[in-house]
């Protein structure tokens, strides 16, 4: 469900990518699959997929291939990604790059969920800022996996193949 503004953003470029409708009917655009530079074998698992029934599948190809997921819920923001952990730092400073450019310094209550191992936090941008920056831990691992998450991990692993590192 669609609350606010929606973006892909690209970590390792800092493109932003606004999305106007949905996260998921966005990666199912052709155009917009190759302006993130999505592999062949993730176009065919996102034209495989199911539209209506599989929308945290084609979300998670997104993830997958790098790109941070961001929904603006009213200055509620979330971020999901997938980082092994050689990559969470670039992935947090990534995110940390971009909020000057899509929310002008306001202050904003973050969600920030790594959908590779379930670690999460739920700070203000300038907690994260200050730990991120501090050399602090930002992301809080879980002792379980979310088991809704883990199916979804081991479907996504069939479907594009094992995910390294």
């Amino acid at each position: 469900m669609k609350s606010g503004p929606g973006y892909w953003l690209a970590p390792d470029t800092g493109s932003v990518y606004q999305v106007e409708t949905t996260h998921d009917a966005w990666l199912l655009a052709s155009a917009n699959q190759q302006i993130v530079g999505l592999t062949s074998n993730e176009i065919r698992v996102l034209n495989s997929l199911d539209p209506v029934r599989e929308i945290d599948e084609i979300r998670m190809v997104g993830v997958r291939a790098g790109l941070i997921r961001i929904r603006d819920r009213h200055r509620n923001l979330t971020f999901q990604f997938d980082a092994p952990p050689s990559r969470v730092q670039a992935v947090l400073r990534a995110i940390a790059e971009s909020l000057p450019k899509l929310f002008n310094g306001m202050e904003h209550f973050m969600l920030l969920h790594n959908l590779r191992d379930d670690a999460h936090a739920a700070v203000w941008t300038t907690e994260f800022l200050r730990n991120l920056n501090g050399g602090e831990p930002v992301l809080t691992a879980r002792k379980k996996p979310i088991p809704e998450n883990d199916t979804l991990r081991q479907r996504m692993d069939l479907l594009l193949g094992k995910r390294m590192g």
